[in-house]
């Protein structure tokens, strides 16, 4: 009779450790498949959130890259836009603020246009003309061998202007400032006139290329 009763007994464990077995792999599997899940969505939600910065790489305004045009500048680059079309080359490169002032240098712009449109060499210094550069008793000249026109640096209201103009009566400017103006500003034309060197024959080669639309990077 004792083992009649221990029969059942014996089953019913059994059956408790296959329920035990069972429940268990299922665990393992949902725990698995949890995992593989939340990988894409965790590199998903990675991707969006994390902003796109300028790399050392990234090549700016179709000129130069990042690492390169940063040889002559006060600091990294934040963003920068830029745009061609007949004949007009644009570039605003913004620089991260290293206290937050309205004196630090905040901005390069690059402009290349022609003299019979508009000859403003900056938007920054009550639009100043290539003539108006060059009748300034402190303007510095330069050439650059190998390339026909003439070339000028300097100092206006805090801003370090550096301009080139070809044969051809196209002016080619770069003008590196701060947001407002500050006429206690280090004179820092020895970087712009190294940065125009580097373009000088770039730019009107990339103004004959299709029109590029204006754009900026990173997107806002």
């Amino acid at each position: 009779m004792g083992r009649q009763m221990h029969k059942p007994r014996l089953k019913n464990i059994k059956n408790e450790e296959e329920n035990y077995r069972r429940s268990s792999k299922n665990i393992l599997r949902t725990a698995a498949l949890l995992a593989i899940i939340s990988i894409p969505l965790s590199a998903c939600s990675d991707s969006i959130w994390q902003k796109e910065r300028i790399s050392t790489k990234t090549e700016i305004c179709q000129l130069m890259s990042a690492e390169e045009m940063g040889e002559n500048l006060p600091s990294q680059i934040e963003k920068y836009s830029y745009s061609h079309r007949d004949s007009h080359f644009y570039c605003s490169v913004v620089l991260e603020r290293q206290r937050e002032l309205e004196t630090d240098f905040s901005r390069l712009l690059i402009n290349y246009k022609e003299r019979k449109q508009t000859d403003v060499i900056t938007e920054f210094t009550s639009f100043a003309t290539y003539d108006d550069l060059l009748a300034d008793p402190e303007v510095k000249l330069f050439a650059i061998e190998g390339v026909d026109g003439e070339g000028l640096t300097s100092v206006i209201r805090g801003h370090s202007v550096a301009a080139w103009k070809y044969p051809d009566e196209h002016v080619l400017s770069l003008d590196l400032g701060p947001s407002a103006r500050a006429d206690d500003m280090p004179d820092r034309t020895q970087d712009t006139k190294a940065l125009l060197q580097k373009i000088v024959t770039k730019v009107p080669q990339i103004t004959e290329s299709p029109s590029q639309q204006f754009t900026t990077f990173p997107d806002e």
